[in-house]
């Protein structure tokens, strides 16, 4: 019973109470007997030593009245005085006469009188009184009491008288039992000790101090504790001797015996009361701790979660009512338990995305448990069809669920306000009949499944009784029922934001995610089964006009109608994902050589030829596919679609409408292409951006005209990268903006410290990509820049390329014509190459036209080349426009261009494209009057 800690704790404390106060007690009562004890042997002592000093004092009156009859009759009555000192021989041991002349005469006895005559006071004596002496050795005194024969003449004989110390000081019949006596001088000298004593130098010591007459002396015998108390006699008066101290002393023994007795018998009595302690204690630890014990364990089931566990505990008093207590808890406990299972089920079911279904079912084992196996069910509206309903069952331990027809009933139960009251059996609806017909239910009951104020179903409880168990479960039920709703709505929303998270909203097919999900399914599926796949990435050729000329509805109408014929045309274990815009892609996960996925290719390539309706026209478009096949291509999504993209830019490279398959080669390409990008992207930061200026001269004065600014980049690694090979790179990702925008600004810069050196530039041509025209902030970008450095925007000349302009001929018209409002002016570069047509090129803002390099450099050598150039100028002069020449190598091409009274002239001829500080030179050359052609040599 004591190994446990509660009955250890109840043996401690008992011990302690009952202990110490016992110790306590002895302890005090030790230190007030002891106390007691020792003022009682003071006063018994030191009565004892009073008395001893009384009875001496009478003992030595008796004797000096003695001395004194026999001095007297020795003087008055001789013949009598033999009579006399026979009489009193028991007193005296010796007698003797000393007469006044120092004679001595005895007068009893044979001892011999050793005495110093000087030492008698006879002055003393003359007063009736007489002498005690103390004569001999100190080993061997005597004792000797004198008197004057004549007491009234101190001048008359002396008789002295020796006595024994026991006559003088031995009155035993006073002393207590056990004890003795001493007689000391004030220096503390013994000068007689009653039977066995003996002087002791301790005792000496004590005697000597001041304290020691009012106090207990404490001293040691050959190790014997010993108890003294003096009380002094003055002998002055009668007896012409010092004081003396009169010390008692007794054993310690004889006074603290019975205590040590006591002592000795204490640890037994404390012993006894241990005994007795621990037995009391066992008996109440048993009577409380098995109680205690019984509800421990009860608390142990309870958090191991069996709350089946009960308490039995029958002593009558509070423990039983504590038993009863915790069985009450029990049930509630169990019930709570039961419900957070459930509700955590419901939970977990749905941050799993579960249905509707699901979660219903776990409510309603719950709720049939709690019924004692009873079925219930839960009404659920569709979500489909508002005259429809889902009916979920829980009876003989299984889920069953139909789909039932809302009959008037049924529709009264799913209403936004339900009411939450019983109704009999002959309301129930027909459909629930037949699960409940046979539970013996009189009563039911709905308990509504609401979500933010809208009612999603119902949960149907029936009972025999309306007792308080089916108050606890109706209680229940209605905390289920909200979880219900919640797990409902949620997994409404979860299906709704997967849809819109996972799927294209326009076509509905799978998005990107889904895509590279299932291509690395795929990518897994080849490795293991040893097959190959194919990824087909599908691009629309010039869908962007579709949008452009007819609008965004008809693009989307056609976006779905090639998502129908995609799917159409694919196998259902096929992929059909939209990447965004008018990129669609195909997982094939299962092809038998790299020729199945050409042929699929084909046939998407064949139907998505044909004409499309939309909106009552007829729409003809095109496709061009890339194609990587796994693993041989790559062996994880990312290299793959990386891959397929790059065979795709190589057939919209070579003219689109047809398919390509990826090949190392173009691996090369694409990785170069991913080198150059990255590279590109901090290449403004590096410094790695440089700006050559190429001049224009006036043809017909030769007088420098302006220059264009052309972009180079020099990579820290690579070298030199053509334009030819990073612009396109740079149009087709966001890296156009920013670089675009470097160039405007260092152009500008330099136009503003050639105008501070008084170096007048007219124009410095800046070309702008087809992206950037189509951007709303060229315009703000552009007036930025000039008020930045204070340039003058007819310095500035924007060429911009005859593609650029078809993409979008509304919004590039804007933009120029604002552009040119406020003085920048326009040229329109590479003309000839487009799609130009004299309908619209009339209406365009433009100040100049830049005859492209390929007809320039073919003067001379094709006779078509002269004629298109012939056809150029002759429009350009008709249109008012002034002509720019570039690519001029030779002196035949100048001559055609003078002959044809084209105004500007560019290229090799002239001047390569020269660094800002070459091109300053040239134009310092040309303010000093020095041709051209000399400075240009000179370069």
């Amino acid at each position: 019973m004591f190994r446990r800690h509660v009955g250890r704790r109840v043996l401690g404390l008992f011990l302690i109470v009952g202990l110490l106060p016992m110790l306590l007690m002895a302890y005090l009562s030790y230190g007030k007997i002891t106390d007691g004890l020792r003022r009682e042997t003071l006063i018994s002592l030191r009565e004892s030593a009073k008395s001893i000093g009384m009875r001496i004092a009478e003992n030595l009156n008796q004797v000096s009245d003695t001395t004194q009859l026999i001095a007297r009759a020795a003087i008055d009555d001789p013949e009598n005085l033999d009579a006399i000192i026979r009489a009193a021989t028991n007193r005296f041991e010796a007698i003797w006469k000393i007469g006044s002349g120092g004679q001595v005469t005895p007068l009893y006895g044979s001892a011999a009188l050793d005495i110093d005559v000087d030492t008698i006071d006879r002055h003393h004596l003359s007063n009736g009184h007489s002498q005690l002496i103390r004569a001999g050795s100190a080993a061997t005194p005597a004792w000797l009491l004198v008197a004057l024969a004549d007491r009234y003449n101190d001048r008359a004989d002396v008789v002295a008288f020796r006595v024994s110390a026991e006559t003088v000081w031995a009155p035993y019949e006073y002393l207590r039992h056990e004890s003795q006596y001493c007689i000391h001088r004030n220096d503390g000298q013994a000068l007689y000790c009653s039977g066995g004593a003996s002087e002791s130098s301790a005792l000496r010591s004590a005697i000597l101090d001041d304290d020691s007459r009012a106090t207990l002396i404490e001293w040691q015998d050959e190790d014997v504790d010993m108890l003294s108390a003096s009380w002094q006699l003055f002998l002055m008066g009668q007896n012409a001797f010092e004081p003396v101290d009169i010390v008692t002393t007794i054993s310690r023994e004889n006074i603290f015996g019975a205590v040590r007795e006591l002592q000795a018998i204490f640890p037994l009595v404390l012993g006894l009361v241990v005994l007795l302690i621990t037995y009391f204690s066992f008996r109440i630890v048993h009577n409380n701790l098995v109680p205690v014990r019984v509800l421990k364990n009860a608390a142990k089931e309870y958090a191991g979660g069996n709350f089946d566990a009960r308490v039995n505990i029958e002593t009558g008093d509070e423990f039983e009512q504590l038993g009863h207590a915790f069985n009450e808890m029990a049930g509630n406990l169990s019930q709570q338990f039961s419900l957070l299972r459930a509700m955590s089920d419901v939970d977990r079911l749905i941050m799993l995305l579960a249905s509707a279904e699901e979660m219903c079912g776990v409510v309603l084992s719950h709720l049939s448990a709690q019924m004692g196996g009873q079925p219930c069910a839960i009404i659920l509206q569709a979500e489909s069809d508002a005259t429809q309903a889902r009916l979920l069952v829980w009876h003989d331990h299984q889920l069953d669920t139909e789909l039932i027809v809302f009959d008037p009933h049924l529709t009264q139960k799913i209403r936004p306000k339900i009411q939450d009251e019983w109704y009999d059996r002959h309301s129930l609806s027909a459909p629930l009949q037949k699960y409940f017909e046979g539970a013996g239910f009189r009563y039911f009951r709905d308990i509504p499944i609401s979500f933010d104020s809208q009612t999603q179903g119902v949960v149907v409880l029936g009972t025999g009784n309306k007792d308080e168990a089916i108050d606890t479960a109706i209680q229940h039920c209605r905390n289920l029922a909200r979880r219900i709703a919640v797990g409902v709505s949620n997994a409404e929303r979860e299906q709704a934001l997967y849809q819109k998270t996972h799927y294209d909203n326009l076509t509905h097919l799978p998005n990107r995610t889904v895509l590279e999900d299932r291509l690395e399914q795929a990518i897994s599926l080849s490795q293991n089964s040893q097959e190959s796949g194919a990824l087909l990435l599908l691009d629309l050729d010039h869908f962007k006009k579709i949008n452009d000329l007819f609008g965004h509805l008809t693009g989307n109408l056609i976006l779905s109608r090639v998502a129908e014929r995609l799917l159409a045309e694919a196998h259902e274990e096929f992929t059909v994902s939209r990447l965004g815009d008018d990129e669609f892609a195909v997982v094939m996960p299962r092809i038998q050589s790299a020729n199945e996925a050409g042929e699929f290719a084909a046939r998407l390539l064949a139907r998505l030829a044909q004409k499309f309706e939309a909106n009552g026209n007829e729409h003809i478009i095109g496709a061009s596919i890339g194609i990587s096949i796994f693993p041989d291509d790559g062996d994880n999504h990312d290299v793959l679609i990386r891959n397929a993209d790059a065979a795709l830019n190589r057939v919209k490279g070579a003219g689109r409408g047809r398919l390509e398959y990826f090949s190392e080669r173009l691996n090369k390409v694409s990785r170069r292409r991913l080198t150059l990008e990255r590279g590109l992207r901090m290449a403004i930061d590096a410094g790695e951006l440089r700006l050559y200026y190429q001049p224009q001269f006036d043809l017909s004065s030769g007088k420098l005209h302006g220059a264009e600014a052309l972009l180079r980049w020099r990579h820290k690694t690579l070298g030199d990268i053509s334009p030819a090979e990073f612009i396109p790179i740079a149009e087709q990702t966001d890296l156009i903006f920013a670089i675009s925008d470097w160039v405007m600004d260092r152009a500008c810069q330099d136009i503003r410290r050639l105008s501070d050196q008084g170096l007048d530039c007219r124009t410095i041509s800046i070309n702008v990509s087809g992206r950037q025209l189509q951007d709303h902030r060229l315009t703000t970008m552009v007036g930025d820049v000039l008020t930045k450095h204070e340039v003058n925007p007819g310095t500035i000349k924007l060429e911009i390329t005859e593609t650029a302009i078809a993409n979008n001929v509304d919004v590039a018209v804007e933009t120029l014509t604002f552009l040119r409002d406020r003085g920048v002016k326009i040229a329109m570069d590479d003309f000839g190459t487009g799609f130009s047509s004299l309908s619209y090129l009339s209406e365009m803002p433009f100040d100049y036209l830049k005859i492209d390099q390929s007809f320039v450099r073919a003067i001379g050598n094709k006779k078509n080349a002269e004629n298109i150039c012939r056809a150029i100028i002759t429009m350009a002069h008709e249109l008012g426009k002034t002509i720019i020449a570039e690519g001029i190598e030779t002196r035949e091409q100048e001559s055609f261009m003078k002959n044809y009274r084209v105004q500007v002239g560019q290229g090799y001829l002239y001047s390569k494209p020269l660094q800002f500080k070459d091109f300053r030179r040239l134009m310092e050359a040309q303010l000093d009057g020095r041709e051209r052609r000399a400075v240009s040599t000179m370069i």
